[in-house]
This record gives structure tokens, sequence and C-alpha cells, in this order.
């Protein structure tokens, strides 16, 4: 289990863009990961300004619920995440209601008490990890939703914001990164696209 405030910076891209990025750094790592989104029918989470997944990789997963700080003001977050074996993502997602472990399941018994959970959509990313100007990591997400849609985003996550923001201006000016595409975080995203209707 981890529990850490999680500072990040992001940024929606065009594919143009997000190509001229990964062509221009050091790639470190790829990563292929669904994530399964979950809330209640009454949207008691996303009322709350909060997100629960499961994260499913090639051979592990994790469970992550996000809870916003009080009185913030610097693109921060509360992260809770218990690490999940595949066999046991398997069971949670076969069932109609999803109970959570571990730490998770303690804050949503806490905060959430009367709340049934349901996994209501998914996505698909491909992450690249990149070593980024002042040695800051850069993560570029190609994700692909229910509905067939795809998007790019640009994410900055690091403890040291001030090399961070000067690092997101530095991208923007560079290669001209004047998005025009609504900055919504991948929760939202994933529930706008879920189905093809």
């Amino acid at each position: 289990m981890s529990e850490t405030i999680e500072t990040e910076l992001k940024l929606m891209l065009t594919q143009k863009q997000f190509n001229q990025l990964l062509s221009a750094y050091t790639l470190k790592k790829t990563i292929r990961q669904t994530n399964y989104y979950f809330d209640s029918k009454e949207a008691c989470l996303k009322n709350a300004n909060c997100g629960l997944r499961i994260r499913q990789f090639k051979n592990t997963g994790e469970q992550t619920l996000k809870v916003p700080l009080p009185n913030n003001t610097t693109h921060s977050l509360r992260e809770i995440t218990d690490p999940l074996p595949l066999t046991k993502i398997q069971k949670m997602l076969s069932k109609n209601t999803v109970t959570f472990p571990g730490k998770v399941g303690e804050y949503l018994e806490n905060h959430f008490k009367d709340e049934s959970f349901y996994q209501l959509t998914q996505a698909h990313t491909h992450r690249y990890l990149l070593n980024g100007p002042k040695n800051i990591e850069l993560t570029l997400d190609q994700t692909d939703y229910l509905d067939e849609t795809r998007d790019y985003e640009l994410e900055i996550e690091t403890d040291r914001l001030k090399d961070a923001k000067e690092t997101m201006e530095f991208l923007k000016e560079t290669f001209n990164l004047t998005s025009t595409i609504p900055q919504k975080n991948k929760v939202a995203r994933a529930f706008d696209h879920r189905s093809l209707n």
C-alpha cells in the first residue's frame, strides 16, 4: 500500500504534438495498461471530486483512489494505492458490485459507507516515459476509449513543482503547445467516451 500526495501538470495534445515530443526526448520505458473506473449509480465519487480505478498491467495491477486535498491550489491530490494480483482483479471485475480491499476499501468504508460501487467504464493507455528537460520525467499517454475515440496527453508528475512548471512552459513555447482541447482528467474523459451511441 502507498499513500502519496500527487502533484501533476497535464496538457491535452494533438497527435502531431504527441509525436513531436516523442521524437524529441529519450524514451525510458513504455507501459500498456487498462484502467477500469468505478462509481456509485448516484455518482457519489464524482460529486466529491474523487476518482476510483483499478489499473491492470501485463503481470500485475493496482487499485487507486484519488481524493482532493482541502484548500488545494497546487494541482495536488491525495492518492491511495494498493497492489492487486491479476487473479484478484479478474475476480473483482466479474462481480456486479465491487468491494475494494486494503486501504482503498478502508477509506471508502469510512467516507462512503452505504454506497455500492460498479465498474462503469474503462480505457486502454499506451504510456511513454521520457527523460525531459531538467531531468524531469515526461509522461505521454495515448488512450483509447470504449467509443473508439483516441486522445493524447502530456503529464508531468513530480515533487519539484517549480521545475515542473518551468518545464511545462518551456515545452509549450518550444513545441507551440497551444491546445484548444478541453482539459479534463482521464476519469472524466473515460466517462464521456463510454459508449458508441
